[in-house]
């Protein structure tokens, strides 16, 4: 039987035609928005927790139900920042930032050393570091100006370099310190569940810089990141490393932040 386009028959095609169109419109608007809706989802529970549980002592709330930002931040607590939390009410303290600015006297002093007056005197400072720790993990195949970059973005151009020689960020973690690793509070930011938030973590001390971008090369010679290895270029190389769970932030914008700075290290290099 022919397709009817025109005449009375034609409501028969059109109407069916019309909802798949729209069903459609509406998948693809959902797929492109999956992120944005899942936060929408997340905030309402949370809410509804809080609401539920409020009153109780962040200790007292089930596991299950606590907000998993604020038990990844927990990890990375002092025991007197932890005391703190589980004497709070939950609805005090449903994020970072609201449990920081009600009790700063907790947090352990801050310890960040500016060693870079401008970016001219950071790489001047940082490519032969760079070049010592690329050439001592040649299975890499970096180009050390992208390594440069990428500690002028976690750096901030030598403006936050914890303990004055972690310049990456590298935090502590619990088989550093039980090791006998040093290391210092300092206050950064994450991103958690899209939004960027406060946090305050325990980071690495090294006894030099050279031994920040020695440790720095091992860590990107973990198998994790060998899809990174042999990238000339540095967005894909920002994009596969953060994909590949160096960083919280998205990718793609993980990846833009490296190549700002890559530009900026090829005009001073």
């Amino acid at each position: 039987m022919p397709l009817v386009t025109h005449g009375p028959g034609a409501r028969k095609v059109r109407w069916p035609l019309i909802v798949i169109g729209v069903g459609a419109i509406i998948i693809v608007l959902a797929l492109a928005n999956k992120e944005k809706i899942m936060q929408v989802f997340s905030d309402l529970k949370i809410k509804e927790i809080l609401k539920k549980y409020a009153g109780t002592p962040f200790a007292s709330v089930p596991k299950a139900e606590q907000p998993p930002s604020i038990v990844k931040a927990a990890q990375w607590m002092s025991p007197k920042e932890q005391s703190f939390l589980a004497a709070t009410p939950i609805n005090q303290v449903f994020d970072i930032q609201s449990l920081y600015k009600m009790n700063p006297d907790t947090l352990a002093p801050r310890s960040v050393t500016v060693i870079a007056s401008s970016p001219a005197d950071f790489v001047a400072k940082t490519k032969l570091l760079a070049q010592a720790a690329v050439a001592k993990y040649p299975q890499l195949a970096l180009d050390p100006r992208i390594l440069v970059a990428q500690a002028a973005h976690e750096g901030n151009w030598g403006k936050n370099a914890v303990g004055g020689t972690n310049i990456f960020g590298h935090i502590a973690t619990p088989d550093w310190s039980t090791k006998g690793g040093k290391y210092s509070y300092a206050s950064t930011a994450e991103t958690v569940n899209g939004k960027v938030v406060p946090a305050y973590r325990p980071f690495r001390m090294y006894d030099s810089l050279s031994d920040a971008f020695m440790a720095h090369a091992g860590i990107l010679a973990a198998s994790r990141y060998a899809s990174a290895r042999g990238i000339s270029d540095p967005y894909k190389w920002g994009y596969e490393i953060a994909k590949d769970g160096y960083a919280t932030a998205n990718p793609a914008i993980y990846a833009n932040y490296v190549q700002a700075a890559y530009a900026t290290v090829i005009q001073n290099w």
